[in-house]
C-alpha cells in the first residue's frame, strides 16, 4: 500500500500549483462554478461530462471550482469512467485529477459499474479526489479491477487526498481490487468523516508468498476495508461500517470493517463497525476496526520520507465500538479491534486505544488478542471485550506474535532508511561515555614526537615540524559563526576550525538516547534524543541526525553525529544547535568552521597516540592526493 502512497503525497501540492480553469457552462445544468452558484450536474450526461473534461486534462482538475447535483442520477446502461485518475504512463501528469468541490447536496447516484482486467489506479465515482467531495449518497455499486498492479479501488472515491465527509454507500454493492480497496475510499491521505456504509462487499484478490518464513508486505492481495482499503496519513471520525470483506486468495495482508490499514494517522475516533471478515489461507494485520493502525515516534521521518504529518505518538484510537465475527484460518496479527502496527523506516509504529468497546467471535486465528493482535510499545485503556476464540472465551486482551509485522514494500529507499535508522540508534550506544573537547589534549608538547613520527614518514625529517604544526593550527580555532565568515570567507584562502565544546559546556556524556553536558561539573542540559534521518555536512561529511522533544532545549535541540566512535576514530565529530539548515553548513551561518571533537575523559596514552596517528596520516594523504598532478 505504502508505494502507493508515496508516490501520491506530493501531488497535495498541486492544490497550489494548478492555475484556474474554467469550465463551459453548456455541459452543465446551470451556474458559473463559484461557491455561491456551483456549475449544476442534472443528469448523467453531465456528470459523463464532468468525467470527460477532468479526465482528459482540458480543465485542469477544476482546481477551486464548484460542483452540485441537482437531482439523483441512475448510471445505468451507461459506460462510467471515474472522475479523474493517475497517469500510470506520465505520473507527473496532474492535471487528470479532480481539484474542485464535489457537493450530492443530498441528492443519489446509483448504478454504479466498471471493470479493468489492465492497471488502473484511483477507480470511483471520482477517481482521484484531491479537492472535497459531501453530501452524497452511492447506491448499487459494481467495480472489479483484477490487474495485480491496479491500485486505489473505491466505491465512492478512488483515492483520496483531500476531504471527504457526509457520504452513504448504501443498496447492494461489491467492490473488488487487489491494493487498496475501500467501499468509501479505495486510498486515502486525507480527512474522511462522517461517512457510512452498508449492504457492501468488499473482495481483496490475489496471493501472496510468505514461504521463506519472514512475514514481509507485499503489493498484492493488500488492504481492504469496508470505509477505507488503505489510509497512511490524515483522519477518520464518525464512521459506520456493516458489510462484509472478503479475501479468497492466500496470506492477505491488512483487513480491517473500517479499514486494512490506518497508519499514520494522528487520530481514528468515534467509528463502528459490524462486519465479517473472512479469508480462505493464512493472512496478518487483520482487525475488526483495521489490520494496520499507529504512528512513528519521529515525525520528521515519516514528512521527510513521505510528506505525512503527525503529530501524535501513539496515534490515537478512541470510542470506537465493533462486532466480530472473523473467520480466518491460519491468520496471525489478528485483533478483536486492531491486527498490529506497521515495521516502518526503523521501529514498529504504536498507538493508544482508549474507550472501545469488542464484542463478538474470532474462528481460526493464531494467537490473535481481544482487541488487538499486536500491541509493542502500545496503549490499552478503558475498553471493554467480550470475544470467543473457536468457540472459548478469548482471554488475552493482546495476542502473542514471535515476530513484529514487517514492510518491504519501499524497495531499496526503504532499506536504505531502515538501515540508517538501525545504525543510528547503534551509533549511541557504541559512543557510551563522557567526552571532553579532543585538541586541548592532542596539541600538548609533551605529544609532539606523536605528531613528528607520522609526518616524518610522509614528508621527510626537514618538513615534519611545519607540516605538524600547520595540521595542528587546522583544528585549533576559537572562532565560529559569522565571526568566522568574517575571517576566513569561503575558506579558499585558507581557515581554521574551532573543534571545541560551545555553548557553555565543557564536557559531553552519552548514555544510550539520553545525551547531557556539563560545565566544571554543573548540568547545563540533558534530554532524551531519536533519529531523525541522515544528514550531511557541506555536502562531505555524512552522519546522523537526532532531535530531542523538549522545546525549550534551545541550541541543544538537534545533534549532528558522524558514525565515529572510540573503537573505529578514537575520537567523535558532532554538532548541536537549534537550526537543522544551518547545522548542514560548512562555511556560512551561526555554525560556520566549527565541529565539535570529542575524546574520551578516560582514554589512555594508547589512544591518545592513535587518534593523533590516525588524524596525521589521514590528512597527509589528503594532501598528497590533492597535489599529485592529473593524467
Amino acid at each position: 500500500m505504502k508505494k502507493l502512497v508515496s508516490t501520491f503525497l506530493v501531488l497535495c501540492l498541486m492544490v497550489v500549483l494548478c492555475a484556474a480553469a474554467s469550465a463551459e457552462g453548456a455541459l452543465f445544468a446551470g451556474g458559473s462554478g463559484t461557491e455561491n452558484d456551483p456549475y449544476q450536474i442534472a443528469t448523467a450526461e453531465q456528470l459523463l461530462a464532468l468525467s470527460t473534461k477532468v479526465n482528459d486534462g482540458s480543465a485542469q482538475g477544476y482546481p477551486g471550482q464548484f460542483f452540485a447535483l441537482t437531482a439523483d442520477i441512475d448510471l445505468a446502461g451507461f459506460a462510467w469512467q471515474p472522475i479523474g485518475h493517475m497517469d500510470l504512463e506520465n505520473m507527473s501528469n496532474y492535471s487528470c485529477m479532480f481539484f474542485g468541490t464535489f457537493d450530492g447536496q443530498g441528492h443519489t447516484i446509483s448504478n454504479v459499474t466498471f471493470s479493468s482486467d489492465y492497471p488502473v489506479c484511483g477507480v470511483g465515482v471520482i477517481g482521484m479526489n484531491v479537492g472535497e467531495v459531501k453530501n452524497l449518497t452511492v447506491q448499487n455499486v459494481s467495480i472489479a479491477c483484477t490487474d495485480i498492479f491496479s491500485m486505489a479501488i473505491g466505491g465512492v472515491v478512488g483515492y483520496n487526498m483531500g476531504s471527504v465527509h457526509d457520504i452513504t454507500l448504501t443498496g447492494s454493492n461489491e467492490i473488488s481490487g487487489v491494493n487498496c480497496t475501500g467501499g468509501i475510499c479505495g486510498g486515502n491521505t486525507g480527512a474522511v468523516t462522517n461517512c457510512t456504509v452498508s449492504g457492501t462487499t468488499i473482495h481483496v484478490l490475489g496471493d501472496n508468498d510468505f514461504s521463506s518464513g519472514r512475514i514481509i508486505q507485499e503489493d498484492v492481495a493488500e488492504c481492504g476495508g469496508l470505509v477505507i482499503g488503505g489510509s497512511f496519513g490524515g483522519v477518520i471520525d464518525k464512521c459506520t461500517a456493516q458489510g462484509t470483506v472478503i479475501a479468497e486468495g492466500k496470506e492477505p495482508v491488512g483487513l480491517g470493517g473500517i479499514a486494512g490499514c490506518l497508519e499514520m494517522m494522528d487520530s481514528v475516533t468515534e467509528c463502528t463497525a459490524d462486519v465479517k471478515i473472512k479469508t480462505v489461507q493464512g493472512g496478518h494485520a487483520i482487525g475488526e476496526l483495521c489490520g494496520f493502525s499507529g504512528t512513528h515516534s519521529n515525525g520528521h521521518i515519516v514528512e521527510k520520507t513521505e510528506g505525512t504529518v503527525t503529530t501524535q505518538y501513539p496515534g490515537i484510537i478512541d470510542k470506537c465500538s465493533v462486532t466480530i465475527a472473523m473467520d480466518v484460518p491460519g491468520a496471525t496479527h489478528v485483533g478483536g479491534l486492531v491486527g498490529t502496527g506497521l515495521y516502518y523506516y526503523g521501529e514498529e509504529t504504536a498507538y493508544k486505544i482508549t474507550n472501545c468497546v469488542v464484542n463478538g467471535e474470532i474462528v481460526g486465528a493464531i494467537t490473535p488478542g481481544a482487541v488487538a493482535g499486536r500491541a509493542v510499545n502500545s496503549v490499552i485503556e478503558s475498553c471493554e471485550a467480550n470475544v470467543t476464540l473457536d468457540g472459548e472465551p478469548l482471554v488475552d486482551v493482546v495476542g502473542t506474535t514471535d515476530r513484529m509485522y514487517e514492510s518491504a514494500d519501499q524497495g531499496e529507499e526503504q532499506t536504505e532508511l531502515a538501515e540508517d535508522a538501525q545504525a543510528a540508534a547503534q551509533l549511541l550506544e557504541d559512543v557510551k561515555g563522557t567526552y571532553t573537547a579532543l585538541f586541548p589534549i592532542i596539541t600538548d608538547p609533551a605529544y609532539d614526537q606523536l605528531w613528528l613520527d607520522p609526518c616524518i614518514a610522509v614528508v621527510g625529517e626537514d618538513m615534519a615540524a611545519d607540516v605538524a604544526q600547520m595540521l595542528k593550527d587546522a583544528c585549533s580555532g576559537t572562532i565560529y559563526g559569522q565571526e568566522a565568515v568574517d575571517a576566513f570567507g569561503d575558506g579558499s584562502n585558507g581557515a581554521q576550525f574551532d573543534c571545541l565544546f560551545i555553548n557553555g559546556v565543557d564536557q559531553i556524556t552519552f548514555d544510550g538516547e539520553t545525551v547531557s553536558g556539563t560545565l566544571e561539573g554543573n548540568a547545563v542540559f540533558s534530554h532524551k534524543y531519536a533519529y531523525v534521518g541522515p544528514l550531511s555536512l557541506g555536502g562531505m561529511m555524512n552522519g546522523y541526525l537526532y532531535e530531542t522533544a523538549d522545546e525549550e532545549a534551545g541550541e541543544f535541540r538537534y545533534f549532528f553525529m558522524m558514525p565515529d566512535t572510540p573503537a573505529s576514530t578514537y575520537h567523535l565529530e558532532f554538532r548541536y544547535g537549534s537550526d537543522i539548515d544551518a547545522l548542514t553548513q560548512y562555511a556560512e551561518g551561526p555554525y560556520a568552521y566549527w565541529l565539535a571533537a570529542g575524546f574520551p575523559v578516560d582514554a589512555d596514552e594508547e589512544m591518545i597516540k592513535n587518534v593523533i596517528t590516525l588524524f596525521c596520516e589521514e590528512n597527509l594523504a589528503e594532501m598528497a592526493a590533492e597535489e599529485e598532478p592529473a593524467a
